[in-house]
Formats: C-alpha cells, structure tokens, sequence
C-alpha cells in the first residue's frame, strides 16, 4: 500500500509512508507505526483509506481481515508539552526519541505513546485504545497542564505554514506524486518491493518534474485569509499558485505554501502574486521558513 519500503523499519518507530494510485498520485500522508514484528498501524489523513485498501484486497484475492480499529489519536502539543506529559506518564516520557513510541503505563493501562504530532513545536501523540479509560487521561493531562494554561486546540496556521508542514487536500493532492510534494525521500525509488504507483513514480523521477512545493514569503499588508488558491506570475505569465498562506508576526511578513513551475523554486526567485486584496510582489523562501 505505500511506496516506502517499510521492512526495515523497528518496533517502536514511525516513518512517513505514502500512499499513492496506481498512477504515483497521492491518496494519503499518513504516518506508518510497526507496533509489532507482523503489524503495522497507519495513522491517516482526512481520507477512507479503508476503502482503499478494501478495493485492493478484492482485487488481488487477500485472504485477509480489513478493519478500522478503536484507536484515537490524542495529541498534546507544545514548547511545555513534554513536561505534561511526564506528569502523568513518568519520567520514562524523556527517553523517547523523535517519531519514535514506547508503551507507558496510566493507572494499569498501557498507552502508546510517540513523540510526534502535528507541530513545529514538539509533542505526543497518545493513541487511545480503550474509550472509559480515555477520559481518565484527558482529564489528568487537563488537570498536569493547569499551570501552562493548557486547553483544547487546533493545529496553528501560521506555526504548521512556517514550518512547512502541508496539508493534503489543499498544498499535496491527489493531483500530485510524491516528487511535487516534496516527498521524494519517503520513496523508496530503488527498494526490491512491489507497491501500487512506484514504477509510474520511478517514470516520473526519470523523465523529471516540471512543478515543486516551495514557500513564499508575500510583500504588502496582511493576507486575507485564503480558501482557493491564488495565481502566482512570473513575466506576466502563470507559473504556480499559492495553497496557503498567512501573516507572520515573527517575520512581519506573510508566509505561504505552494507549488511552482520547476524553473523558478530557487530560493530568492522573485514572482508576484494575485490575492483577493490586489496583486504584491512576493519571494521564494526555504522551508521552514528562517
């Protein structure tokens, strides 16, 4: 189902895994964790990969169980999340390393938790398998996180832009391969595996892309906020749009994401882009942005 070669990867270890058709465009970005030696959990976007991988075992013939277990993500994210985090789970929450997961103990229950998450900040993903004992920790995380005046949130616009984490579904598509969406390294282009859109994948890194996923910084006033993309030009000519985008108080300038003609990603490239408030000059900037 992915096209990363995933044999290699050790119990207690996350790794990126793509999904993708049978052409190499992207179905999902989900986050691959080998619980143990003969399973695997996906942890997926917004998207019915279940579907998916139904469609693919009627199709070869599997004789296999497809099911989407009772398993919800609870993230705690946050330049204080791991001290939370130890409150409740010990000092054995220091020792786990990046996109790496131990099984930790709450009141006799095992949760596993890894050091990921959707936040250029730093943070854990507890996956909750038991709903009863679930509220038993979210309410002991809510009561260890008083002092950080912790509270229910979301994923931050303008941290998730500056760090450049995209979001499938507006910056990645199903319009894209892995290689638009800056993905390259999470394909296993040379692995002996068989993967549904590898070999349409290795086409397309042989014969080149002619788009990439970049940043932008954008010159003038406050954005607006963007819903649809925004054409981005180069020498009176459309060359890209941009996905997202946002003001930065850190940089007092705004940040955007989006995709561009292959000739004019060089960091530095100047362009212009067209936004419901006029139209402004705007950068080419590395992600994340400096």
């Amino acid at each position: 189902m992915t096209v990363r070669d995933l044999r290699k990867l050790e119990i207690g270890r996350c790794a990126l895994a793509p999904v993708c058709d049978q052409d190499g465009f992207l179905l999902n970005d989900p986050v691959a964790i080998r619980v143990a030696e003969d399973r695997f959990w996906f942890s997926i976007s917004d998207l019915d990969i279940l579907l998916w991988a139904q469609g693919i075992a009627l199709g070869m013939k599997l004789d296999v169980q497809i099911f989407e277990p009772e398993i919800w993500p609870l993230a705690v994210q946050g330049p204080k999340a791991e001290e939370v985090v130890v409150a409740v789970f010990g000092e054995a929450v220091r020792k786990t390393k990046f996109f790496r997961f131990d099984n930790l103990d709450f009141r006799g229950h095992k949760f596993l938790v890894a050091r990921s998450g959707w936040s250029a900040q730093g943070g854990f993903e507890i996956y909750v398998d038991d709903a009863a004992i679930g509220l038993q920790l979210y309410d002991a995380l809510a009561e260890a996180g008083k002092q950080f005046d912790i509270g229910p949130g979301c994923p931050n616009l303008i941290e998730r832009i500056e760090a450049g984490l995209m979001t499938y579904g507006s910056d990645i598509t199903r319009a894209d391969t892995p290689l638009e969406a800056a993905m390259e390294q999470y394909v296993s282009l040379d692995a002996d595996i068989e993967a549904i859109g590898l070999d349409a994948i290795r086409a397309v890194a042989k014969r080149g892309i002619d788009r990439r996923v970049c940043g932008l910084t954008i010159d003038g006033p406050k954005v607006p906020a963007n819903r649809n993309p925004w054409p981005v030009k180069a020498n009176g000519k459309q060359i890209g749009s941009v996905t997202s985008a946002v003001w930065s108080p850190r940089l007092e300038t705004n940040v955007s994401l989006g995709q561009l003609a292959i000739d004019y990603i060089s960091v530095g490239t100047q362009v212009t882009v067209q936004t419901p408030d006029g139209e402004f000059s705007a950068k080419v900037s590395p992600v994340p942005f400096p």
